[in-house]
């Protein structure tokens, strides 16, 4: 029974990290349009891009993605390290986290990156 409760919190806590790193991102998505601030990073990017379109996709893109991974930062350490040590899942050290980590984002950058170009 004890291993059921420890399962079913890491469980829990797991998912309201998830779950918090969604609203976060909608929030931000939603401010970011609401107060402009989304025009004015086209606008930034645009004058960086010029008159390329992929490149401005991909430079607006670019910055999105590091903002929200920026703001996401602690609830990906807290689910990925803090949690899983927590409950003995993990062995893995905060360096080797920090190096994957950054290899996911730069994994996923490409396919943002890509699926927005198709879009």
């Amino acid at each position: 029974m004890a291993n059921e409760d420890k399962a079913t919190r890491y469980h829990r806590l797991q998912r309201r990290a998830g779950i918090a790193g969604v609203v976060v991102s909608a929030a931000v998505l939603i401010l970011l349009v609401v107060t402009g601030a989304s025009a004015g990073i086209r606008d930034a990017v645009a004058s960086f891009a010029g008159r390329s379109f992929v490149l401005l996709v991909a430079c607006y893109v670019c910055v999105l993605v590091v903002l929200n991974e920026a703001i996401q930062l602690p609830l990906s350490f807290y689910q990925g390290v803090t949690l899983e040590r927590r409950y003995g899942l993990s062995t893995e050290t905060t360096a080797r986290w920090w190096k994957d980590h950054a290899k996911g984002l730069g994994v996923s950058l490409v396919f943002v990156i890509v699926a927005a170009l198709i879009v």
